[in-house]
């Protein structure tokens, strides 16, 4: 898209057309009025609308992303959290200028612009053109230059668009946040130089199931929760449950959907083979179609054949056959004859031969021969009758085997008429049959079709029920993902229990919540089984390893701890402390894991009839020793110490109302279901302290102290660790760490306060003589710890609140050192407050307690620059005049 197609797609171009009548214009007011909830159906009209919305929707994503690391408040994480609030402060631009109105145009009514009505119920006004003021040359208008053209606009303007300012304010405020070290709440704290350190098991765990490695060190980090730790455990418990529900749910979703598509598979495989069998009745009934053929046609091969035997079974032979026979008979007969023929031939040529004739002329004669060649014809001629007989005899045995066959054959057509007639009878007996068999197959093909029919009917019903599988589908993909935020939920829960659970027991690290309970490869079954026994593991072992512990007060007086701090209180209104791990070893050698339970503070001032005390007390830093090793050394070597865990993200704060023990909490119950504040944070801590310093609600200089009340539990560590911490007391007590870099023992001297009488007389001395504030320092005035000990002041600080702003000049007079003139100076750090902080050298001795009179004594004169005598204040030009002495001790 080119610069013209945005500068076409602006809402005043837009506007522009639509008056105008443009078409195009028309048609997307016109999709508007028809889709008025549908921003689709706008946005395809207008691609630019698209392109914004994923502008702002990238925005949102970097400043989400910047929030979450905000969150982690870890000095990394901010680092990271400020380059995407850069990054969306870039993309978003200078904020947009909010230009006047310039042109005034005059109110009207409804009936006045109703004609001028466009599609957006908008009418276009003629307004003047601005002129600037006239310059003092004059300006020749050429001939024939056209007039000014008039400005022509909406009479209702474009609204404002509400949303897009808070994108350049929350920017501005996280990076406000960011610069001016302020978590995410706008409090202010101290963040660590490293993060929390990970467990690498914990990393190769969550890569073998498959997590992101960041959320590994999120947890590690995470903040402490709110409440408690058994009531975190029943609501993990009770979301374990749920997971447990919906898993079993899913799973029946799932049996369901699987025996849905089951019943749609067999009734489907059903109506199809149903279907195919449908043809296989037809083929039935075609077989007995065919079948009843097949007998038809034998019946008339039957009835053919019957006929044929008919004809025949009352016919011995046949014409041919009675012809052959007549012959056969003639040849008998024939045959008889030559036998006979024979028979007479052979008793012939018995017959001796005789011969008549004449011998000569006409002389008779006769000869009679008989002989053997007579004998042997008559023989061969009887042989021949023989055979002929033979013959005889076998054709008419041939005659009669013929003629038993004829009969034989005529007794076989007779049967096989006869059997013609029982296969008739046998085949319409099966021709019954048959016809009974079609019937049946058309009363199966019948019913068939309604078997076809009911399948194709349960096959519809279970395609088209309402709870079929496509619904098992839809109830699968919202349960799945209700299952899945169910268990995130669950399981941030759980973890949340177990933070709580450490928290509670004091415990560096635990692994009962684990990762992997998620399985995606099957949509995560069991996964709420599995957190719910881990949930319920970590309750035996909180059950087993929840001790009772020592359970100590401690009332910790500023005064006597940090009276400079003390004095920024009253003069500035706020104030850091610290509470080192020698002010508890003083009392408790030996103790370790000090833990607070509840603080509640006290601060002793005159307040007017039903006034408050309003204060905040905010936790900036603390640690706690969680280990009895004394290697190298008792004393912390440095930040990474193993035996200490310092909690410097853990902000928290309380305001107080009555200034009387008040724990800013209306009933500061060990029951409640929420930690108290400041509860299982390191006794060893380091504290602010606010007043309004604007707006005093009484007066801060009638501060006289201000004590926390420390109630903690603690661990006996044992000789092991008692007598190293004794020693470290020996040790370190002269250079115990206070706040803002000051160390050692301090002692507060209140002239006004703690010696009226000598400031009265300093203010009102005798006899015109000098101002001088004589200050007497028992050593039974210091500490109950420091009795039987030598103590020495080695530092001074003196402060003073006087009318005047410019320099005063001091003369002191020390213990065991000759008068030095020293330089109060106006502190701006302290509202104005002259001071003075000077190291004494020589060290000035004040002796042990018990003592007895006179008293070290420190006298003090006190004059303007410039003035010529002492004898210059009084009472208005001076309040009070606080001495800070900075002591040590030895046995």
């Amino acid at each position: 898209m080119t610069g013209a197609d945005y500068a076409a797609q602006t809402i005043e171009e837009l506007m522009r057309l639509v008056h105008e009548g443009n078409p195009a214009a028309e048609k997307q007011v016109a999709v508007w009025r028809a889709n008025p909830f549908d921003p689709h159906a706008i946005a395809t009209l207008r691609p630019v609308a698209y392109q914004k919305a994923t502008v702002l929707a990238y925005i949102d994503n970097l400043i989400a992303w910047g929030d979450q690391l905000f969150r982690q408040d870890t000095l990394e994480s901010v680092n990271e959290a400020t380059q995407l609030y850069v990054l969306a402060a870039e993309l978003l631009g200078p904020r947009p200028q909010t230009v006047p109105r310039r042109d005034a145009e005059p109110a009207r009514t409804y009936a006045e612009i109703e004609g001028g009505l466009d599609d957006f119920s908008n009418a276009v006004v003629a307004a003047e053109n601005l002129i600037a003021p006239p310059v003092a040359t004059s300006v020749t208008v050429p001939a024939g230059a056209p007039p000014l053209p008039v400005f022509r606009g909406g009479y209702f303007a474009i609204p404002q668009n509400e949303e897009l300012p808070r994108y350049w304010d929350l920017v501005a405020d996280r990076l406000f946040k960011v610069r001016h070290c302020l978590n995410i709440q706008g409090l202010e704290r101290q963040l660590a130089l490293f993060a929390p350190q990970l467990d690498p098991g914990q990393l190769v765990q969550a890569a073998a199931a498959g997590l992101d490695l960041g959320s590994v060190a999120t947890d590690s980090g995470a903040a402490l929760p709110p409440y408690r730790y058994r009531v975190l455990l029943h609501e993990a418990i009770e979301l374990a449950e749920l997971v447990r529900g919906l898993g079993a749910e899913l799973l029946g979703y799932l049996e369901r959907r699987d025996a849905d598509g089951l019943e749609r598979l067999r009734a489907t495989g059903e109506a199809t083979v149903a279907r195919q069998v449908r043809g296989v009745q037809q083929r039935v009934i075609d077989e007995a179609d065919q079948q009843l053929a097949v007998l038809a046609s034998n019946r008339e091969v039957v009835v053919a054949r019957q006929e044929y035997y008919a004809g025949l079974k009352d016919d011995l032979m046949n014409d041919w056959e009675t012809v052959a026979m007549a012959l056969n008979v003639g040849t008998l007969i024939a045959q008889g004859a030559s036998i006979v023929l024979d028979a007479v031939s052979g008793g012939a040529h018995l017959i001796p031969s005789v011969q008549f004739g004449a011998v000569g002329i006409a002389s008779p004669m006769a000869t009679v021969i008989f002989g053997g060649e007579n004998a042997g014809r008559a023989t061969a001629a009887f042989a021949t009758a023989a055979r002929g007989a033979a013959a005889l005899l076998q054709t008419g045995a041939a005659m009669s085997a013929t003629m038993g066959q004829y009969h034989r054959r005529k007794d076989e057509w007779r049967f096989l008429h006869d059997q013609a007639g029982k296969e008739l009878d046998h085949l319409a007996t099966q021709q019954a049959a048959a016809e009974v068999r079609r019937d049946i197959a058309l009363r199966h093909q019948a019913n068939h079709e309604t078997v076809v029919a009911n399948a194709e009917h349960v096959e519809e019903y279970l395609r088209s029920r309402y709870t079929n599988a496509e619904l098992f589908e839809w109830l699968l993909a919202q349960t799945s993902a209700t299952y899945f935020q169910a268990y995130q939920l669950a399981y941030t829960v759980a973890k949340r229990a177990e933070r709580g659970m450490r928290h509670e027991l004091g415990l560096p690290d635990s692994s009962f919540v684990q990762f992997g309970y998620w399985d995606s490869l099957r949509k995560g079954l069991l996964a709420g089984d599995r957190l719910l026994y881990d949930l319920r593991r970590m309750e035996a072992a909180y059950l087993t390893d929840n001790v009772r512990e020592l359970e100590l007060t401690k009332h910790v007086s500023l005064l006597n701890l940090d009276p400079y701090a003390l004095m920024q209180l009253r003069t500035t209104g706020s104030c850091t402390i610290t509470l080192p791990e020698l002010l508890f070893d003083l009392e408790n050698p030996g103790h370790y894991h000090r833990r607070l339970r509840n603080v509640s503070v006290s601060i002793p001032c005159v307040v007017g009839p039903y006034g408050s005390v309003p204060a905040t007390l905010t936790l900036l830093a603390n640690q706690t020793r969680v280990s009895t090793d004394v290697s190298p050394q008792y004393s912390r070597v440095d930040a990474n110490d193993v035996r200490f865990v310092d909690d410097l993200g853990g902000v928290q704060a309380i305001v107080t109302s009555s200034g009387q023990n008040d724990s800013g909490l209306f009933d500061a119950r060990m029951d409640d279901e929420r930690y108290l504040p400041f509860e299982g944070a390191g006794a060893v801590s380091t504290w602010k302290l606010r007043l309004n310093p604007v707006y005093a609600p009484f007066d801060y200089r009638t501060i006289t102290d201000v004590v926390l009340h420390l109630r903690y539990t603690a661990r006996d560590g044992g000789a092991t660790l008692a007598e190293p911490a004794r020693q470290a007391v020996r040790t370190h007590l002269n250079t115990v760490a206070l706040a803002e870099n000051r160390a050692g023992l301090y002692r507060l001297i209140s002239a006004r306060h703690q010696h009226s009488a000598a400031w009265q007389q300093f203010l009102h001395p005798v006899g015109g003589q000098d101002q001088v504030l004589a200050l007497p320092t028992p050593p039974d005035d210091f500490a109950l710890f420091t009795r039987g000990m030598d103590i020495k002041v080695t530092g001074l600080d003196v402060l003073a609140k006087l009318a005047q702003p410019g320099n005063y000049e001091l003369v002191l007079t020390r213990p065991g050192a000759a008068p030095q003139t020293l330089t109060l100076l106006a502190d701006q750090t302290l509202n104005g407050i002259h001071h003075l902080n000077t190291a004494l050298s020589p060290a000035s001795p004040l002796g042990r307690s018990p003592a007895t009179e006179p008293y070290p004594m420190w006298t003090v004169k006190l004059r303007r620059a410039g003035t010529a005598d002492f004898r210059s204040l009084d009472e208005s030009d001076i309040d009070d005049l606080v001495l800070i002495l900075r002591y040590e001790v030895t046995p």
